[in-house]
């Protein structure tokens, strides 16, 4: 038997497209050349000129406290001595070592940053 072959046919449709004028409309040539409105320009402030700083001579008073800000109290010292055994204990956790330990550490670091920063231990 003869075999069959199908032939499939292509549709030819003829696509067309629509193309649409657009239309312009006329303008007058004044009305064409608009001239931009003016902006209003708002006054600036004068510049001030910098102030000049005098230089103020302290007052005993100021001095007294600046000095007393440099002295420590005995108790303040033992605070912070206190604080940063404390911090160390945190930090060394369960290992070895005691409180005797952190103290002493403790302390030795408190002096070196005092004495660094010019603090001094009141009277």
């Amino acid at each position: 038997m003869p075999e069959k072959t199908e032939v499939k046919k292509r549709s030819t449709k003829k696509v067309t497209k629509k193309t649409t004028t657009k239309r312009t409309k006329k303008v007058s040539k004044k009305a064409a050349t608009k001239v931009p409105a003016k902006k209003a320009v708002a006054e600036t402030p004068a510049k001030k000129s910098p102030a000049v700083k005098k230089r103020v001579r302290p007052t005993a008073q100021a001095e007294r406290e600046r000095e007393s800000a440099k002295l420590l109290t005995q108790a303040e010292r033992h605070q912070m001595i206190s604080l940063a055994a404390y911090y160390r204990a945190l930090a060394r956790g369960d290992q070895l070592g005691g409180p005797e330990g952190d103290w002493l550490a403790a302390e030795s670091q408190i002096d070196v940053e005092l004495a660094r920063a010019g603090i001094a231990l009141r009277a």
